[in-house]
This record gives structure tokens, sequence and C-alpha cells, in this order.
């Protein structure tokens, strides 16, 4: 008798009741990742970018395949022991159990809920749904959909608006997906592609990334762009190991992170995608970091490429650079020495490492690299010396990149994702470069082509420019050749020059410029890449020239017009345009005008020119 009023007791303690309240729902679509753990659950909050979990409540019963239901802000899953019933998780972390109807509910521990409120479950033997939309007739009902597919998985999940296709990765470490319209199963990435273990909790972002998080290794991997062309994936962070687990992240949130980024072209590696320097800081709140390099860290949504490595604000760990002189290459640098400010109020020994690309070929290599240490407390100056190093390469005329990078973890490369510290890039100008000073060099999709664009502020004895194209950004091929405008005086004034790739591949693509003087001698431009995977394609743009207005055909989803002038002025914008795909340009006075057409939904765009007569 005892026994029996201490297992009461524990049930009417727990968080979960059947009640048919249902708990209050989120009321934004939360950022943090979910998931339960343990019999009986835990439930906790899950930080994707740093691994750390948090027990926010435990339930009295099992809970498991759970999704976060992007139509009431709720999250649903199954109670797995009899009586099986439907299991609702509030903003204030309770669980309330309902009563389902419909087919006999299933044990599951696979599941996810997709944008129209529907609970796809995979249990023993076949897959199922559940409706868990409140304001439908149907709320709370299960229907068997029939066997499952032939799979070894421990979770799947949705993408953002996608409800054709749920991903998983196999206990054999591939990453599929199942089409919900038949439950056939298609291979994105082969078995291998992550050590192979069960991923008892998945979870997307509104970017189309994927993430997997290993039940034994607690290794969370992270498959950028997973529902695109050409998916890749990056260990993301390492949480702790867990058993009986299941996750749900409302996927339209935006990618988990909360880290520090470079800023240097992306041939380095700057961005998330190219496995780029990533360090994590500890809380939304820079203040917070202990390690880092000048005065401050700052957070990045992600790696910002650009030609000067000049878009962090923070980048002060260096004040100035000592001249290195351009002009002729190959040159020696018999020693070259950078003082780098490092904070560390951290009880470690950090790391300071330093590379510069001295023979120019837009990549840090290992022979690149010098390193120091600064101790625990250390708050001052530290120096980075390299010696014999040989200026070389297409960009030795005119400055190199420099990247920076502090962490109390080991930092053997110019990329990859750490658990603390900071990283900042840098474009050294060389003291004396070669007569072209180049000021630009840009590369705009068009469709299914690239635009290359650049200005020199002066040429001197400049014969041309010949345009390189490479799809692996180190072996290039000539593609076109434009003479110089400067003629044979040379010029100070700002020239401007155009080419248009029609060739290019639909992936990746890198650029660079190879000027050529009239003696014949050589430099190179920085490389710039453009992936076409990014690109809005099959877009047509009619008629062209225009008088009154121009249609665009093709137009699918949440889409955005917006149409600048020749000086860059947005002269007008249309939003939704799928409802009137079309642009009044009666207004205008005649001239060129771009065109550019967003997707919301994506962030994917094109541009195309428009003639006003």
């Amino acid at each position: 008798m005892k026994s029996f009023y201490f297992a009461a007791l524990l049930f009417l303690i727990g968080n979960a009741s059947y009640s048919q309240t249902l708990p209050p729902p989120f009321t934004s679509c939360p950022t943090t990742g979910f998931q339960v753990v343990n019999n009986p659950s835990d439930f906790q909050t899950v930080n994707l970018a740093t691994g750390v979990t948090t027990t926010v409540a435990t339930f009295a019963d099992e809970i498991n395949a759970m999704g976060f239901n992007p139509v009431d802000g709720r999250i649903y899953g199954i109670k797995r022991a009899a009586p099986r019933s439907l299991a609702v998780i509030g903003s204030d972390n309770t669980c309330v159990l309902f009563t389902t109807t419909g087919d006999a509910l299933q044990s599951s521990i696979i599941g996810d809920v997709n944008s129209s409120g529907i609970l796809w479950c995979m249990g023993s033997s076949n897959v199922f749904t559940i409706d868990c939309n409140p304001s439908s007739p149907n709320f709370k009902k299960v229907t068997n959909l029939g066997a499952k597919p032939s799979i070894s998985i421990t979770d799947w999940s949705f993408p953002t608006t996608d409800n054709s296709k749920i991903y998983s990765v196999n206990n054999a470490g591939g990453l599929i997906y199942v089409k919900t319209s038949d439950l056939s199963v298609t291979q994105v990435m082969p078995d291998g592609t992550v050590p192979a273990e069960s991923f008892g909790a998945t979870y997307f972002d509104s970017n189309g990334n994927f993430y997997a998080k290993g039940n034994t290794t607690g290794n969370i991997y992270k498959f950028i762009n997973a529902t695109g062309p050409s998916p890749s994936v990056i260990l993301f962070s390492t949480s702790t190991a867990s058993t009986l687990n299941d996750g749900a992240r409302c996927a339209s949130a935006a990618p988990p992170i909360i880290a520090d980024y470079g800023d240097a072209p992306n041939s380095y590696l700057t961005t998330s995608a190219s496995g780029g320097a990533c360090h994590i800081l500890p809380t939304p709140n820079p203040t917070d970091a202990k390690i880092y390099l000048g005065s401050a860290v700052t957070i990045d949504a992600d790696g910002a490429p650009a030609s000067q490595a000049n878009t962090d604000a923070d980048d002060d760990g260096v004040s100035t650079f000592p001249a290195i002189s351009g002009g002729t290459v190959p040159k020696n640098i018999a020693s070259y020495s950078v003082t780098v400010a490092v904070h560390n109020t951290s009880a470690s020994t950090v790391n300071v490492v330093g590379w510069i690309d001295w023979n120019n070929n837009g990549t840090f290599e290992s022979s690149e690299r010098v390193a120091t240490t600064a101790a625990p407390g250390f708050i001052g100056n530290t120096t980075l010396t390299w010696t014999n190093a040989t200026l070389s390469g297409p960009g030795g005329t005119t400055g190199t990149y420099a990247r920076f990078r502090v962490s109390s973890d080991p930092l053997p490369n110019p990329g990859g994702t750490v658990s603390n510290g900071e990283v900042e890039d840098y474009f050294i100008q060389f003291s004396s470069v070669l007569p072209v000073s180049l000021t630009s060099f840009n590369a705009t999709a068009l469709n299914k082509n690239v635009l290359l664009t650049w200005q020199t502020a002066s040429e001197l004895n400049n014969k041309g420019f010949y345009i390189e194209r490479s799809e692996n950004g180190s072996s290039f091929t000539t593609i076109g050749f434009l003479p110089s405008k400067s003629g044979n005086s040379g010029s100070t004034q700002t020239l401007s020059y155009n080419f248009l790739d029609n060739t290019a591949s639909p992936n990746v693509n890198y650029y660079r410029l190879k000027q050529v003087d009239i003696d014949n001698k050589v430099t190179y431009s920085n490389i710039i890449k453009i992936d076409l995977s990014n690109a809005l394609n099959n877009i047509s743009v009619y008629p062209n020239p225009a008088h009154d207005k121009v249609t665009i055909a093709g137009l699918s989803g949440n889409i955005t017009l917006q149409l600048y002038n020749s000086t860059g002025q947005l002269v007008k914008e249309q939003k939704n345009a799928v409802q009137q795909p079309a642009l009044n340009i009666s207004n205008l006075p005649n001239g060129v005008y771009q065109l550019i057409i967003i997707s919301v939904n994506t962030g994917k765009r094109t541009i195309s020119k428009i003639i006003k007569k």
C-alpha cells in the first residue's frame, strides 16, 4: 500500500497531466534548440553553437518524437508508455497530455511537426501522423500512413516551409530525406559523411542548414545548405552524450550562433559555409568575453568577406603594420614583426597566432603561420615575427592579407571553430606598388551569367587586363581580355571596366584579373568568389528596352523587386511581386537601371540591366 501512495504522489507532482487545457505557447520563434533525455524525461534547452544544455523541467513520463509546431508555437510529442498520449509542451516548460482519436497511437522516438501543424512520426513498423492544429476539426487525430521505409534513424526534421521532405542522418552517417508523398528515401550525402552513430536529436534553421546531434559522442554536425544542390558538413560543436533523447527547434529561427568571424576574402576561409574562422562567445553580451584581441570583440552573424578586409569595426588588435615595399617580386623579407594587443583574463594560457599571405595565392598556409602564447591574466602587447619570408605571387605589388587569432584552444589552422577568443583580418597595403591602382573588383550574378566590374584610380603603362576564372580557387584559365582605357599617356582618373562571363559554372566560380604592362610585366588582383547556386534562375524581363513598364516572368514565392538608377539610388521597390509581376517605369527618366530580384524566403537574387527610353 505504501508503494502505491508513493507512486500516486509522483504522478500528481509531475509536470504532465491529463488536463484538456493547452499550455501557454511561445510568443515568438525561439532560436534555442530543445531536447528531451532519459526516462522520465528531462526537458532541456540546447545551445547548438556551444553545445551547452540546461535542464529546465523534469516530466513524470518519457516524452519523445517531438517537434516545434509553427502553427501554434508549442512543442508536440508522444508519451511513449501506455496509455500513450499526445504530449504538448508550453513556454512555461510544462507538459500536458491529450488522448488521441483515429488510429491507434504507436510508440515512437522519431518525430517532427511540419509547417501545417502535422506531427509526422515513425514507429517500429509504421509511419503515422497526428493533427496538432488546435483549430482543426481533426485535432489530436492519428492517421496510419503505412509501412515505414527501410532506414535506420533516430530523429528527423522538416525544413522551414517544405512539407514534402523530412531530413535525417542515418546511423551510418549519411544525410537522407524521406518524401512524404510516398515514403521513398533519397540519399543526399553518402554513408560515412560523418562518423557512424545514432543521431537522436535533429534541427533546422531558417537558412536550410540541418543539425544532427550524436548520442554517443555529443558531437553536433552542421550540414550547410542541406536542402540545396551542394550541401557540405562541419563539426559545429560538442555537447554531452545522451540517451532516450529527441530534439525540436523552430525551423524558421535564425542560425544558432553567438560568435566572432573574420572579413578577409572567402578564399582565406571566412564564412561558416567555407569552414571559416569562428570563435564562440560565452553569451550574447560581448563584455562577458575574457579572451580577445585589442579592446573588444563583437558578435557576427557570419563571416563578411571584403576586398579590403574592413567590415569588422572591432579589428583593433593590430594598430599599425610595419611598411612593406611592393613592386618587383619575388622579394626576401628577412624579418617582419607585428605587435598584437592581447586581452586574457581567463585562467588559461592562450595561443596567439598570425598568418600573412606572403605568396599571395589566396590562402593562409602552414608555412605562413607564426605563434606565441600569453599567460593567464595577461593584458598587453605581444609580438609575432616572420623570418625569411618570400614576398611573391599575384598580389605582391599592391598589398596582402593577414589573419590573427587568439584562443585557449589550439589554433593550427586559419579556419575552423574554437570555443573562445577572437579572429581579426587585415589588408596590409604596401608602401610602393606597380603602376595600376585597382580600387574595386566585384562579381554579380545575372541569371546564369556573371558580371565582373572593376575600377582603377590610376594607370601608367597599362596594356590591359586578362580575365581569369577557376572552379577551385587555385587553377585559373583565361576567359577574356579588355585593353586599358588609359591609352599610351596613362590616367590619373577613375576608369571603370566590365566583363560578362556567359560560360560560368552553375555553382562556385573564382575570378582574378591579370594586369599586363606595356613592357609585359604582370600583376594579379585579389581573388573573388561567387556562388551561382545562390542566384535566382529562369527569370526573364521584357520588354527591354521599355517605355511604360517591364514584366518579370518566372517568379515564385515571396519576391521583392528593387530598381536602382545609374547613381545607385533606389527609385522603386515592389514587395510580394508575384501578385503583380510588373514594374511601372513610365514616370522615370530615360537611362540605364539595375533591377534586383530577391527571394525573401531563400535570400537568392539576380540582377538585370533595364534600359528606359
